[in-house]
């Protein structure tokens, strides 16, 4: 697979849904945090061993299904009705704090500026 293609699938998944922070809006920034997968080779229960040790606050994660669910998102996944996997702001600020130790490390902020003004200069 091209280099360039490789991470394809998850930028318009990153794009598919916003996630809130109270008034703080935010896409979840799958590419990077996929590529911290693959270079890590870590499992789902390596990853909620890892929260287990890194983050205070870590019985939001109750299993490793919740890192499974995580990873389904990231790849698209749809049930039988249609419906995505659940996930919320705070598992992704979790994971950031894992792995970078920054809650916000795989959040990217939300600026509806930057699609208005893009969609204004697509008209001209």
């Amino acid at each position: 697979m091209k280099e360039s293609n490789k991470y394809e699938k998850y930028v318009s998944q990153k794009y598919s849904r916003i996630f809130e922070d109270g008034p703080r809006k935010f896409f979840f920034d799958i590419p990077k945090y996929i590529q911290m997968l693959e270079e890590t080779d870590y499992s789902a229960e390596e990853i909620t061993r890892l929260l287990e040790l890194n983050v205070e606050d870590h019985r939001a994660l109750k299993s490793g299904r919740t890192i499974s669910r995580v990873r389904e998102y990231c790849e698209g996944y749809l049930d039988k009705n249609g419906k995505a996997p659940s996930v919320v702001t705070d598992t992704i600020k979790l994971l950031g704090l894992a792995f970078n130790k920054d809650e916000y490390a795989f959040l990217e902020k939300f600026d509806p500026k930057l699609f208005i003004e893009g969609n204004e200069n697509d008209e001209e």
